[in-house]
């Protein structure tokens, strides 16, 4: 059993190593994301506000943009995104963003919001907790690669 998960994870491993990457960009709200061209997506909402994306394994990547409608302050919607979680395990803002990461039942949750202009740009990314190893590097070039355009 332990060689059937070695070599499980190894692949595992290799695969996200190998992962080829394309960029998915939203034309209505102005924003990228790099996703992994492999990767299920659901259909687009008819008002094409973003998309969502997963890998069959528990990894789920939510992308989009909405109108700052409620006049909320970065910091409030802050607080928001950390009443969502059970418990916050990391915390950031910076000028015009924030991030918040933590558990929710047994997935992390990663959020990444942008306010710009009164639009909030956000990436929200879930995955069981059992596999934080494993999609730590995912969540770093998500999180990195994903930005308002100019």
């Amino acid at each position: 059993m332990k060689r059937f998960y070695g070599v499980f994870l190894m692949l595992l491993l290799s695969s996200q190593l190998y992962a080829s990457y394309e960029q998915y960009c939203n034309a209505r709200f102005g924003f990228c994301v790099d996703v992994d061209n492999q990767w299920g997506k659901e259909a687009a909402p008819v008002n094409n506000d973003g998309r969502s994306f997963f890998d069959g394994e528990g990894l789920r990547v939510n992308v989009w943009g909405s109108y700052n409608a409620l006049n909320e302050t970065l910091r409030e919607a802050m607080h928001n995104a950390k009443n969502e979680l059970d418990r916050v395990t990391y915390e950031a803002m910076r000028g015009n963003w924030f991030v918040v990461s933590g558990y929710k039942g047994s997935d992390i949750v990663y959020t990444k919001v942008f306010l710009h202009n009164d639009t909030y740009y956000t990436l929200l990314i879930t995955y069981p907790t059992a596999l934080q190893k494993e999609y730590n590097a995912i969540v770093t070039r998500l999180s990195k690669t994903f930005r308002i355009l100019p």
